[in-house]
């Protein structure tokens, strides 16, 4: 049963499978929502479009008074259900229609006895899927020559995990080959989501998503919403504007697999800013693609657009913009603005979510952005992404 949060905030159901072996299927869930004190989570995904993507992790505080979540409580409801690696999930109900924020697996139990021992909670820590590919060792499993979008759906179905790929837009070729031991399915998955310069991550639901490089150009063309401070648009409580050269990349050096460094760089770029190297490797064997990747970095980074690096949504102050807010997944694009005093906007993609619950306060939501413009760009043959002029950085 879901549970109030706060006023013009979503409801909260938090459920933990007890009764399921985490490879089995299909899971029991049962809802521990009465007994939430605090609850918080990140989504999987980046804080950057040029990082690798991390796993999502979770937090929760629960009541423990009755001693149900105490592992060596015989007598306690959930026994002998309190276990490691027991799936858990996080749902937001809003106007009847309820969104999966959050799914993974549990990796400890912490008990602790405040106030004297007069009260006593479990702090629950949970990782998403990541935790599952980065379990499994891919020795002795061959590959075909075959696309990124291809081998990311193979490997998964090796793990045993739900995949959804980007069939259209996935143009990477990675080598065939056998797998020496000791290379965990994360390692090479994350490797290839930089070889397609694409991206990977573990879904609200645990499904694990792949999206190649012209996902974005193909998919997220329009806007979901606007985060501002007019009337009608979706409330942020803080928002900030980064002009710096963190991700400032003037040249880069692209090596493909079993061949030798490719380098692009930006003369202009590097007289203004000094030369800034980004060294990277692929899983494909063509030289020729590893100089397209290369350009292709350095066209989109030698002067990057600036940035607004996270914004916390206020969906209590206009409750007609939770649905937006809450369907939001990452790559998903939305436009930034600020009116007062001088007007800036720009459009970005979401790269992270994370939220912040605390029962009978506020429900608080949290988005990661990158510009967009950095991501335009130029495809061959597209109605949309091959006009002069306009889309100039070429998409290889």
């Amino acid at each position: 049963m879901s549970v109030t949060v706060g006023p013009n905030c979503p409801e909260l159901v938090f459920e933990i499978d007890f009764d399921t072996d985490p490879g089995a299927t299909p899971r029991t869930y049962t809802d521990v929502s009465s007994d939430v004190r605090a609850l918080s989570y990140i989504r999987g995904g980046r804080a950057h479009e040029l990082q690798r993507s991390d796993a999502g992790s979770l937090t929760a505080v629960l009541d423990n008074r009755s001693g149900d979540y105490d592992p060596t409580n015989a007598l306690g409801a959930y026994y002998p259900g309190v276990k490691r690696m027991r799936w858990c999930r996080v749902k937001a109900v809003w106007a009847t229609v309820t969104y999966i924020r959050w799914t993974g697996l549990i990796e400890s139990w912490r008990q602790e006895w405040p106030s004297g021992g007069t009260d006593a909670t479990v702090t629950v820590r949970a990782v998403d899927a990541f935790k599952v590919l980065n379990l499994y060792d891919l020795d002795g499993l061959s590959y075909a020559l075959q696309t990124t979008d291809v081998r990311v759906a193979a490997v998964c179905a090796s793990v045993g995990l739900p995949s959804t790929v980007d069939t259209d837009a996935a143009t990477t070729i990675v080598e065939s080959g056998t797998f020496a031991a000791d290379t965990m399915a994360l390692s090479h998955l994350l490797a290839i989501e930089e070889s397609e310069n694409g991206l990977l991550y573990a879904g609200s639901d645990g499904t694990i998503v792949f999206q190649g490089r012209y996902y974005r150009l193909l998919n997220s063309s329009t806007s979901k919403g606007t985060i501002g401070d007019a009337a009608g648009e979706i409330p942020y409580r803080t928002g900030e504007l980064d002009l710096d050269d963190a991700d400032l990349w003037d040249s880069a050096a692209v090596t493909p697999s079993g061949g030798t460094p490719e380098t692009a760089t930006d003369s202009a770029s590097i007289a203004a800013h000094y030369e800034r190297t980004l060294n990277r490797g692929i899983l494909a064997a063509s030289q020729t693609e590893a100089l397209s990747a290369a350009q292709f970095l350095v066209e989109r980074y030698a002067d990057q657009a600036p940035r607004i690096p996270q914004v916390e949504l206020v969906g209590q102050a206009d409750t007609s913009k939770w649905p937006v807010i809450l369907a939001a997944v990452n790559s998903d694009r939305f436009t930034w603005h600020r009116s007062a005093v001088a007007d800036i906007e720009q459009d970005v993609f979401v790269e992270r979510v994370s939220d912040v619950v605390v029962p009978g306060t506020e429900w608080r939501v949290a988005f990661e952005l990158s510009p967009a413009a950095d991501q335009a760009g130029w495809v061959l043959g597209d109605p949309t992404y091959s006009l002069l002029g306009e889309t100039t950085v070429l998409v290889y």
